[in-house]
């Protein structure tokens, strides 16, 4: 028996040679040849790939070509060929696959630790597709090495992707070409930079398969521009049942998921952590028949390369292994009709390990909604699996596999599958070691307990709530939380729980951000980055949620960027070519809201993110120096603003920053419906303030700064509420080592958090204040609790209110300020 609370240290083993392990130290265990078993596809094709290194690439160079298994993992299950080298200086393989097969693969340059391809930004290439028809040959350009940066001239391809039987466009489509990927917004367009220049098959293929894919080739001049038309078939989407047996000597009753290379197989085409794409619960799982059998019944596209394995936990751990003890990666070329296809699970174990058993005891407080999580870490943290229930807080799981191949390994427990945030007490964050075992020809049995879960300590007494008489608002008042806008995959299956607790405390509205990156910034690239940002069938999901739960719906378009945003915005050169960039990018982007927020009855969009201040008229940098705007920078404001209006036709509401004093729109309010207010004054100078003293300076601060600026806008306003649960949340100045921290990381999972001492009563104390205030003027038009944190309840120092007593403050106040309870 452990109980988990004390701390173990983990001997970090390679045990993959891949591309974020291969530039280690260590020495990679090795990995066994991926089979990809075909269940039903055509006659076998030759397929040539010839291949052109980066010039300077030493002449005695060797190659490889690297096919890789995304169901498994990218970097954990790849297929290698070596090439030849071709007297021009060229590279060259020959390799057979079934007709119909999309095959992901990319480029390595052989040595210890092999050279891994490079894009032209010198970021990792993920992977080229290439979809085979019959015998072919592909000619491929790399642009570098991690060890040997791009100096060559580059291009760009630009295009628009439609529905050939009607012309409509199709967002969601993920377009590559040379290696360099995006996904095409509402309006069908996309934008490949960076190309560098001759000729690269330009690829567009469909996450959920429901196109057919596009494939040609593309040639790209220096500094052009080389326009694309794609225009997509529907596929005719038909029945596959598929009936599985499980290995002699199966677990009676234990869940078996189907996970594979679609969408609603649990891809996330991202890169997760530990090099996986797949997470376990986005994967549906299959039903147990009378007869010991699982089925399941899917629909899918006719022609589609399927590729899928059964698993009882992700694609890497517990997914079945063939009667050789390898990974198993199975393929169906999904046929015209509908049809049955029935597989045997060879085994879940091989070589000499025998299972681990876990079993573990939480907590009586864990919340009736939540799941345990088990997360392991042979080289690094992996993504997280979901445990079995066993009933009275205890839960189990089973480790089959690949134990053959691991060393030391780190395990822990985690609430919903945020390991690092929601961890058990003793093992929290994202630089703990866990607790380790090492696989052994002897069956193994942790019996664990979790005394405690990282911030989750529900109090015993009841929260008090400060509130007179209060006054009931018409049915156009907002009352409701924001999400905060960072995002992960994992996320996705905590929506439903999240949406119910916000109904239950007597919301009405939600605002969910749709936030996109800015991943190049030489000239400027705005996309969703998946695994960062919710993508298109995520967003559908998490409104269609929202509204079953009777919530309406605003959206709030969030720009993310992969490095600071101050370095980002001093790095650009910020001349004409480049705004032009800018507000090209940045207008497909408020178009794709539009669009989404028109087709799925969203109720209002929220502008003037604050994370491009530096692009609304008459603003500069962070620092004070010029953003060298250009001259007509209002005009296209009013241009992008009256893009989302022909779109789009509810609410749109313009953010505005409050922090003290002289609240100012950086744009016309006359564009807009209405002011959402962001609350970010001081209410104190003190750090042990008097309640009432808060609700007073509150009242003062809306008098005197917010009503004038209200009356002169002539628009309603929301007030937007971020208190965080920490020391010094009423002076607005959460400080560590004597430095006030930036709102962004008071969100999890910024590292900040860790270190910050909590206080629970001083965002309490803020609430009861604001709500006060807020009672007797009417005319503020709703209020809203920002950076609610949606998979899992903490009581840390974030600004979010779930799981905290704060909580029980709104859900005293907004049923009652909605008329949903009257006096």
């Amino acid at each position: 028996m452990r109980t988990v609370g004390r701390r173990s240290f983990l001997m970090v083993v390679c045990v993959v040679l891949t591309l974020a392990f291969v530039l280690s130290s260590c020495q990679p265990t090795a990995v066994p040849v991926p089979e990809a078993e075909t269940v039903s596809a055509g006659p076998l094709a030759q397929v040539t790939f010839v291949v052109t290194p980066p010039a300077g690439t030493d002449s005695s160079a060797k190659l490889t070509l690297e096919i890789l298994d995304e169901v498994t993992g990218l970097a954990l299950n790849p297929s290698r060929l070596s090439m030849t080298a071709t007297s021009d200086g060229r590279f060259t393989v020959e390799a057979a696959f079934s007709e119909g097969s999309l095959v992901k693969y990319r480029y390595l340059r052989e040595g210890t630790p092999p050279a891994v391809e490079y894009g032209s930004t010198n970021q990792q290439i993920r992977y080229r597709i290439f979809r085979v028809y019959g015998s072919d040959q592909v000619e491929d350009i790399i642009a570098a090495w991690n060890d040997q940066p791009f100096t060559g001239a580059v291009g760009r391809i630009r295009g628009q992707a439609i529905d050939n039987t009607n012309n409509t466009p199709l967002p969601n489509l993920y377009v590559t070409a040379a290696g360099i990927s995006t996904l095409t917004s509402s309006d069908g367009s996309f934008l490949l930079e960076g190309i560098p220049v001759g000729t690269h098959q330009l690829v567009a293929i469909s996450l959920d398969g429901a196109y057919k894919t596009f494939q040609q080739g593309a040639t790209v001049a220096a500094g052009a521009t080389t326009p694309a038309a794609i225009a997509l078939s529907p596929v005719q989407m038909i029945a596959v049942n598929f009936v599985v047996k499980p290995p002699e000597g199966n677990l009676t009753g234990v869940p078996i998921r189907m996970v594979g290379n679609l969408f609603t197989l649990g891809n996330t085409f991202a890169d997760l952590s530990g090099g996986m794409s797949v997470i376990a619960s986005r994967a549906p799982l299959l039903t147990l028949r009378d007869d010991g059998t699982y089925a399941i019944s899917l629909s899918l596209p006719v022609g589609f390369d399927l590729r899928y394995k059964y698993t009882l936990g992700d694609g890497f751990w517990n997914g079945e292994l063939n009667a050789s003890g390898n990974f198993r990666t199975r393929q169906l070329i999904v046929p015209a009709a509908s049809t049955t296809v029935e597989d045997q699970i060879d085994t879940w174990q091989t070589g000499t390990a025998a299972p681990i058993t876990f079993t573990v005891t939480i907590p009586d407080n864990t919340p009736a909604t939540d799941s345990t999580s088990i997360q392991f870490n042979p080289f690094g943290w992996m993504e997280p699996i979901p445990m079995w229930p066993l009933g009275n807080h205890r839960y189990t799981y089973i480790l089959y596999n690949p134990l053959s191949m691991l060393g030391d390994v780190g395990y822990r427990y985690c609430r919903n599958e945020q390991c690092g945030v929601a961890d058990a007490e003793g093992t929290q964050g994202p630089s703990s070691a866990g607790y380790t075992f090492t696989p052994s020809p002897i069956t193994q049995t942790f019996e664990d307990t979790v005394s405690s879960w990282q911030w989750w300590q529900p109090a015993s007494t009841p929260t008090t709530v400060i509130a007179p008489e209060i006054r009931a608002r018409d049915t156009f008042f907002w009352a409701g939380v924001e999400f905060q806008p960072g995002y992960k995959p994992s996320w996705q299956s905590h929506y439903s729980a999240s949406f119910q607790t916000l109904k239950g405390i007597g919301s009405n509205w939600v605002v969910i951000p749709m936030t996109w990156t800015f991943t190049r910034d030489a000239m400027p690239v705005l996309q969703a980055d998946p695994g960062n940002d919710a993508l298109w069938p995520d967003l559908v999901q998490q409104v269609a949620l929202a509204r079953q739960s009777g919530l309406k719906v605003a959206l709030v378009p969030s720009v993310r960027y992969e490095i600071a945003s101050q370095d980002w915005w001093s790095n650009a050169s910020k001349d004409l070519s480049w705004w032009d960039g800018f507000f090209d990018q940045y207008g497909t982007y408020l178009r794709n809201a539009a669009d989404f927020a028109s087709v799925n009855d969203v109720g209002a969009i929220l502008v003037g993110d604050a994370a491009i201040l530096p692009a609304y008229p008459g603003m500069g940098l962070v620092d004070g120096s010029p953003a060298n705007q250009p001259d007509d920078i209002q005009d296209r404001w009013d241009n992008m603003i009256s893009d989302v209006r022909t779109r789009y036709s509810g609410q749109l509401l313009y953010q505005v920053e409050f922090t003290g004093s002289n609240p100012a729109a950086a744009l016309p309010a006359s564009l807009f419906d209405g002011i959402y207010m962001i609350w970010n004054a001081p209410l104190t100078t003190s750090d042990e303030p008097a309640a009432a003293d808060l609700e007073v300076e509150m009242g003062r601060l809306l008098d005197e700064e917010i009503a004038p600026f209200q009356v002169e806008a002539g628009k309603p306003v929301i007030l937007a509420l971020q208190f965080a649960s920490a020391a010094g949340s009423a002076r607005q100045c959460v400080s560590l080592s004597g430095n006030c921290l930036p709102g962004i990381a008071l969100s999890q999972p910024y590292l900040e958090l860790q270190s910050i001492p909590v206080n629970l009563q001083a965002q309490v104390d803020l609430y009861n204040a604001a709500l006060g205030a807020i009672n007797g003027r009417d005319w503020i038009s709703g209020v809203i609790s920002r950076g609610y944190y949606p998979p899992a309840a903490l009581q840390d120092g974030s600004f979010s209110i779930h799981g905290k007593p704060a909580m029980d403050v709104l859900w005293y106040w907004f049923p009652r300020m909605t008329g949903a309870i009257t006096p």
